[in-house]
């Protein structure tokens, strides 16, 4: 069985999309600028870019294009969406369905944190998927500020959830798992009692 799952902070994709037009307009001018001369008054031998491995000397910093790691990678491990646990953390997971999730210990950098587990009213009728994801979202927020201090609107945290499937909702499923994370990037360390 798998949970459906709603992405966590659909707005980081604008804040990207922003960042990526930022870079390329910076990129741009770059271009412009050595296109139009140079942007310094050193010799083109002082300003060419060198490719990594090459053995002429820079005086200036390379731009790595991914980050360097400074300690061991984080190891994560699949857990079931239905083991998880208030206080558990884990990396986002990809797709509109899911039945394990990336967990990963809350001293690591990580994405999400489990922080309220909430049981639906019993149906025998599945939910429209709007309502499903009002209630999920509703009783998620109710909870938010028990678990982190502050009330959602006043936090710089964002919460999503695991919800039931059709499928999983038959089997007698009605648990929303509410998570949060910092949609500026991975946080360290428990979100719990944090009150931002």
């Amino acid at each position: 069985m798998a949970a459906r799952y709603r992405p966590a902070f659909p707005g980081v994709i604008m804040t990207v999309a922003r960042r990526t037009l930022s870079t390329l307009a910076a990129l741009t001018a770059v271009a412009g600028c050595l296109l139009l001369g140079g942007c310094s008054g050193g010799s083109p031998s002082d300003t060419a870019p060198t490719v990594a491995g090459s053995t002429k000397p820079s005086s200036s910093p390379s731009i790595s294009p991914t980050p360097r790691l400074t300690s061991t990678p984080v190891s994560t491990t699949a857990a079931d969406v239905f083991d998880l646990a208030v206080g558990d953390c884990l990396n986002q997971s990809t797709g509109d369905t899911v039945s394990d999730v990336p967990s990963v210990d809350c001293a690591a950098p990580h994405e999400l944190e489990v922080f309220y587990l909430l049981t639906l009213p019993d149906a025998a009728v599945y939910p429209a998927l709007d309502e499903l994801t009002a209630a999920a979202s509703s009783g998620c927020g109710d909870h938010f500020a028990e678990y982190v201090g502050v009330p959602y609107e006043q936090s710089a945290l964002a919460f999503t959830e695991f919800s039931p499937t059709e499928t999983s909702w038959a089997g007698g499923d009605r648990t929303v798992t509410c998570v949060l994370g910092d949609p500026n990037g991975p946080t360290t360390g428990s979100a719990y009692g944090i009150a931002r």
